[in-house]
């Protein structure tokens, strides 16, 4: 319910300023995004305990799609705001390997609700670049999946199977609803069709470690993405153009 008042807010003061411009449209669009989480393995493994062993950050490619307004003062207007709420999937990965064979990999299942503001140039007519913040609300923040070949390698037969482990880790790590400045690249032919580019840059924690036994540490953990979309633009007609 607090998700739905913020969302709420952000809209009506939108709308509020909306007065202010002649040119309004809306539009969707629907498109993939590429997502990474960094600073994983120092949450995961403690520092200068453990040797031969190499880790990576893994990015995964999830859908997105939303709905946005854009205001301009007027058709000629170099600037617009354009405001967003959108649905994106964001599936970053870690994986682990050492000298002994073990190999074990985790995948966060994350989904987003994301309500942003781009402050948009246009340098040249139907071209833009933008910037502006986005607040990310997790849906989900548990789901989390681990697999590895623990129990199934040589030696492996007192591993703890996987589901354990991934029980232990959904208790100590939750996903948190974070912050990101986004930057955009788009065109928006005379046809309506628009297509984009994003990439959003984490500006605070997307990861929560909870109190826990097994030595996992807080850390910033910030959540990056690239995006491509093509969407569909509306106009207003003059009736309802808040002139």
């Amino acid at each position: 319910m607090k998700r739905l008042f913020i969302l709420i807010g952000f809209l009506i003061t939108s709308f509020v300023n909306a007065q202010y411009f002649q040119e309004i449209t809306y539009g969707v669009y629907v498109g993939g995004n590429q997502s990474k989480m960094d600073n994983i393995e120092p949450a995961l493994i403690p520092r200068g305990i453990y040797s031969g062993y190499s880790t990576k950050e893994v990015p995964n490619i999830g859908f997105t799609a939303g709905f946005y307004i854009n205001w301009k003062k007027n058709y000629d207007s170099k600037m617009s705001i354009e405001a967003d709420i959108s649905y994106s999937q964001q599936y970053p990965e870690f994986t682990y390997e050492n000298i002994k064979d073990l190999e074990y990999n985790i995948k966060f299942n994350y989904n987003y609700l994301n309500a942003g503001i781009l402050f948009k140039f246009y340098p040249i007519e139907n071209l833009y670049i933008g910037a502006g913040p986005t607040l990310a609300l997790n849906l989900n923040p548990n789901d989390m999946t681990y697999t590895s070949n623990g129990a199934s390698r040589p030696g492996g037969i007192d591993f703890e199977p996987d589901e354990t482990v991934q029980k232990v880790l959904k208790e100590s790590f939750e996903g948190k609803n974070f912050l990101k400045a986004t930057f955009g690249l788009g065109y928006e032919f005379n046809s309506d069709i628009t297509i984009g580019i994003r990439y959003s840059l984490g500006l605070s924690d997307a990861l929560e470690t909870k109190e826990n036994g097994f030595r996992y540490s807080e850390v910033k953990n910030k959540m990056s993405s690239f995006g491509i979309s093509i969407g569909y633009r509306f106009h207003f007609d003059e009736t309802n153009n808040f002139q």
